[in-house]
């Protein structure tokens, strides 16, 4: 008797679920940690000339902020994009190199899995709008 896999079947290795299913909060941390590395990059390197920034306090503030709250985007989705958002604007506000949308446009990508493709779109002008203020700030 052939064993699992002979003629040509696939066998799931671990389960019916991926390993992202099964670990959530892993998959979390992890958005929240490769964010954090994108959005001071953008702050610190960004701009036309590419240049070397020196962030402050506030920059790291709010990286860390804006980055923390995304650990909770599964269960509040709306209210994380409402709060980097704000967050965003906010910083953007008190420095003189413009918002940085990264973890917003995070949220918003959540918002659009989670609720759907309506959802998605009703977001749009939000996504085009962050990335033409990331673009023409910078």
């Amino acid at each position: 008797m052939p064993g699992p896999g002979a003629y040509g079947e696939v066998v799931s290795v671990g389960g019916d679920q991926a390993w992202w299913r099964r670990y959530p909060r892993v998959v979390d941390v992890a958005v929240v940690l490769v964010a954090l590395f994108l959005t001071l990059g953008m702050m610190r390197f960004a701009g036309r000339p590419p240049t070397r920034r020196v962030l402050g306090p506030v920059d790291y503030g709010y990286a860390a902020a804006a980055c923390a709250v995304l650990l909770v985007r599964r269960r509040w989705p709306v209210g994380v994009l409402v709060v980097t958002v704000l967050l965003a604007v906010a910083h953007g506000a008190m420095r003189e190199h413009g918002p940085q949308f990264l973890p917003g446009q995070v949220a918003l990508y959540t918002i659009a899995v989670a609720r759907g493709g309506r959802a998605g779109l009703v977001a749009r002008p939000y996504g085009r709008w962050s990335g033409r203020g990331v673009r023409g700030r910078c």
